[in-house]
C-alpha cells in the first residue's frame, strides 16, 4: 500500500504544488527512481553476507519508511530535490528489501510451503484499496501533508515492528 499511495501522492504533488505538469510528474519518477532500484540490485547480495538476511532486511525497511517523509518534506519548500531523493533512496532501499524478502521466502516455502507465504502475500495485497480509499479519504478532511506524513509514520512504526523478537 505504502508505495502505490506514495506514488500517486508523489505525482500530485509534483503536478499541484510544484507545477511540475503530467510529463515533469512522470520524468521525475522515471528519472529518479530506476538508479536507485538499479542499484539496489548491486549490495542485496552481498550485504546479505555480510550482516544477515534479517537484519538486512530490518535495515531496508526502515530506510525505506524514512524515505517516505520526504515527500511531505517536499511541500515546505524543498520540492524537487526531496522527491528525487525520496525517490532514489525509497528505490535502492525497497529494491533490497524486496530481494531480500523474496529469498527469505524462497527458504521458507523450501521447509514449509503454503500458508505462510499465502497470508503473507493476501495481507500486502488485499490492503491495498482499503490504504486507499481510506488514504483518499483522510487527505479529503485532513489535507495532504497530514496524511502523508501519518502514512510515513505508519510505515516506519511497521519497519519497527521488524526489530521486535
Amino acid at each position: 500500500m505504502g508505495r502505490q499511495v506514495t506514488t500517486l501522492a508523489l505525482a500530485l504533488l509534483a503536478v499541484t504544488r510544484l507545477g511540475a505538469g503530467p510529463f515533469g510528474a512522470s520524468a521525475l519518477m522515471a528519472l529518479s527512481y530506476l538508479p536507485g532500484a538499479l542499484l539496489g540490485v548491486l549490495p542485496a547480495g552481498p550485504f546479505a553476507a555480510t550482516i544477515g538476511l534479517a537484519l538486512e532486511t530490518r535495515i531496508c525497511a526502515v530506510v525505506a519508511a524514512l524515505a517516505i517523509f520526504l515527500v511531505p518534506t517536499a511541500s515546505l519548500g524543498f520540492g524537487f530535490p526531496a522527491l528525487l531523493s525520496y525517490q532514489f533512496l525509497f528505490g535502492l532501499s525497497a529494491t533490497v528489501w524486496a530481494i531480500s524478502m523474496t529469498t527469505t521466502q524462497q527458504l521458507i516455502t523450501a521447509r514449509a510451503p503454503g500458508p505462510g507465504c499465502r497470508v503473507l502475500q493476501a495481507a500486502l495485497i488485499g490492503t491495498v484499496p482499503i490504504g486507499a480509499l481510506g488514504g483518499g479519504a483522510l487527505a479529503g478532511w485532513l489535507g495532504s501533508i497530514p496524511v502523508l506524513t501519518g502514512g510515513a509514520t505508519v510505515a516506519l512504526l511497521a519497519a519497527a515492528c521488524l526489530w521486535l523478537p
